[in-house]
């Protein structure tokens, strides 16, 4: 009988990444089926001639993951456009 490899449970990690690139970051982790998140908060944001609510991250540079890390997921998220 082969030796078991030990099943590590998921942990929630967090992940640098490109400062005003989260939302591209975290769509493009969702595509490869990891589990993220990324608070947001409203903003007004002040335009030429009108004010706007906008979504901003409420920690700017930054994805929170839920993951087993292995070596073959590691590589898989760093591996991610705008991952740091």
């Amino acid at each position: 009988m082969a030796p078991s490899v030990p099943h590590r449970s998921p942990t929630w990690y967090a992940i640098y990444v490109q400062v005003r690139h989260e939302s591209k970051v975290y769509s493009r982790l969702l595509g490869k089926s990891f589990e993220c998140l990324l608070p947001q908060i409203e903003r007004w944001s002040r335009r030429r001639d009108r004010r706007k609510k906008i979504q901003v991250p409420i920690f700017p540079g930054y994805l929170f993951i839920r993951a087993a890390l292995d070596n073959y997921e590691q590589v898989r998220i760093l591996q991610t456009p705008g991952v740091v």
